[in-house]
């Protein structure tokens, strides 16, 4: 009866009540339509020319990737920064990068705002694979991440998935970044496997985009607990790249040498560049060896942050007898 009383008079003072217009554009209504005209003079920004590359380029830099001179990027978006001065340069940059990336069929893109990163080493398109790599890892991003939004670096080529096509046929003399594209392994499976499937580019193209400006599935590491967060990325790689089994490797003794677990290193790169003040390499390795082998259905593995690790010993990969499997550790 109380609730029902209360309820009356809510929605007595709701009818009786004048709208309250806002005065400024931040809250309610007058928020909205604020933010749907920026959106959509982005819009029609993103859509002349080669604009959504340079909107891209922005977004890349301001997660830490250096794609170098970005005064001609900022200068096309000036006339945007007069009409709404009151979005910050950083909003507007991953604005319009989120903006760029879905007028390209990117799926799922969240556009948030971030604080900008120190650049790293510039990359572009005499860059080698060492090169994006190191740019890459330090902003978060994977292999995976890095191959999707390659196209960016690429001004004389599609940024989109013809691109991959275009790799995969092309019998011309390559630049170093095209190369490392196509002569890298783990780069390759992934042009490969973006040149035969639009929809997986467009959900990763997305994906990467929405890393780079500040994915939420990426959280910061609390001070208390950190190594539950680094499980919930362990997770993901896992699922994603279907690794398991070869991280699994880093928790056999005897198996930290050979090409699979070498390939286990590079795989938790990316993740070792982003907490390497937080959490050591044996303790990386070992978590995510624990957590590999409870994906792949054993019973909870017990894990403490002062587990020492598995020393790399004999090389396992090749051992033709249990003589030898003994020999080896």
């Amino acid at each position: 009866r109380d609730l029902a009383k209360t309820f009356a008079k809510v929605h007595k003072f709701c009818c009786e009540s004048p709208p309250q217009e806002s005065a400024s554009p931040g809250s309610g209504s007058a928020a909205l339509a604020h933010a749907h005209d920026v959106r959509s003079e982005v819009q029609r920004l993103v859509a002349q020319g080669d604009c959504a590359r340079k909107c891209l380029r922005l977004g890349l830099h301001s997660a830490g990737v250096s794609t170098g001179d970005l005064a001609e990027a900022k200068a096309m978006l000036h006339p945007l920064t007069v009409q709404f001065p009151s979005i910050s340069a950083g909003s507007l940059h991953c604005l319009v990068a989120a903006v760029a990336a879905e007028t390209l069929g990117a799926r799922g893109v969240v556009a948030r705002s971030r604080s900008s990163r120190p650049a790293s080493v510039e990359v572009g398109p005499q860059s080698n694979a060492s090169q994006l790599r190191a740019a890459f890892y330090q902003a978060g991003l994977t292999d995976r991440d890095l191959v999707a939004v390659a196209g960016v670096l690429l001004p004389a080529r599609p940024l989109d998935s013809k691109l991959f096509q275009e790799l995969c046929q092309s019998k011309e003399a390559l630049q170093p970044l095209e190369k490392a594209l196509t002569t890298d392994p783990d780069f390759l499976r992934y042009v490969k496997l973006f040149a035969g499937d639009v929809k997986c580019w467009q959900h990763d193209f997305g994906r990467a985009v929405t890393k780079i400006l500040g994915d939420p599935g990426q959280p910061p590491l609390a001070p208390s607990q950190p190594y539950k967060y680094i499980r919930q990325l362990l997770r993901q790689l896992i699922t994603e790249q279907d690794c398991g089994a070869t991280l699994v490797l880093l928790g056999v003794p005897g198996a930290q040498a050979g090409v699979r677990a070498d390939q286990a290193r590079r795989l938790l790169a990316p993740l070792q560049e982003r907490y390497a003040g937080r959490v050591t390499e044996v303790q990386l390795q070992s978590l995510a060896a624990a957590t590999a082998a409870e994906m792949l259905g054993a019973v909870s593995v017990p894990w403490l942050p002062s587990h020492p690790g598995v020393p790399r010993g004999a090389k396992l990969e090749g051992a033709r007898n249990v003589a030898e499997l003994r020999k080896a550790g």
